[in-house]
């Protein structure tokens, strides 16, 4: 564990490597670490500021790791670096890194797009009442293109960035009753390269594949979906008296 002497020590060090002079350093304590800065030099009367938008850091607490961040308000670096450590373990290395170039990022929320994108296309959606599960995962993850790269099909998560109308959906409804049957209302996420073909989510968060040739079971969350449709093109087939594998 690192005391609050030895991350001013290490900030000091970190932040007076791009300059000769030692640095002034300022820190905001919190639960993971500390946030660090250099401290604004005395401006004279009239005169400009030495310095604008210095860089600043966190120094974990665990490990004494420093890490940069935006010139934004120490509190605010707190939260996000608290937010991304939660994160951490979410999804495995390669699937984050995927994810992180499509745009994901821990906190993502985009629920304005969501809300103004549901009352836009309110007609032709009139036929999937969402679920709060489908709510959830489309303020996270929604709008991004997932491209999983070595010769997989990418996943694109409504709404879709070219703008094209979700009335294509319309052409899926009997895929969706029959999906009904054994797994509930399903609501539209997006659409997968292959076929193409619809990933859909169930009340329970469940996430399914609307295949041309059948259907497919892609993980009881989003975050399983998520992994296998970056991972692998081996989906479960869903069959007659669908039972999902074990979690």
């Amino acid at each position: 564990m690192i005391s609050a002497d030895e991350a001013h020590e290490l900030a000091q060090a970190w932040l007076s490597s791009a300059r000769p002079e030692p640095a002034d350093i300022s820190l905001y304590e919190f639960d993971l670490g500390w946030v660090a800065w250099r401290t604004p030099e005395p401006v004279a009367p009239g005169g400009p500021p030495a310095s604008t938008g210095g860089p600043q850091i966190v120094v974990d607490r665990e490990t004494g790791d420093i890490s940069r961040w935006p010139s934004i308000a120490p509190s605010a670096i707190a939260e996000q670096y608290t937010a991304a450590h939660a994160e951490a373990d979410r999804f495995p290395p390669d699937v984050h890194l995927i994810l992180t170039k499509a745009g994901w990022f821990p906190g993502r929320d985009v629920s304005e797009t969501i809300e103004a994108w549901l009352e836009r296309e309110a007609r032709v959606l009139a036929e999937f009442p969402i679920s709060e599960a489908a709510r959830t995962v489309l303020n996270e993850f929604g709008g991004l293109v997932v491209k999983p790269g070595e010769g997989r099909y990418g996943t694109m998560l409504l709404p879709l960035p070219d703008g094209v109308s979700t009335s294509r959906i319309s052409g899926f409804i009997e895929e969706y009753e029959d999906l009904t049957a054994y797994a509930g209302p399903a609501f539209p996420l997006g659409d997968h390269e292959d076929g193409p073909s619809e990933v859909v989510v169930d009340p329970r968060g469940r996430v399914f594949l609307l295949h041309w040739a059948r259907d497919f079971f892609l993980g009881h969350t989003i975050d399983e979906a998520l992994i296998t449709l970056c991972r692998t093109h081996e989906f479960a087939p869903v069959m007659n008296g669908f039972t999902p594998p074990a979690e």
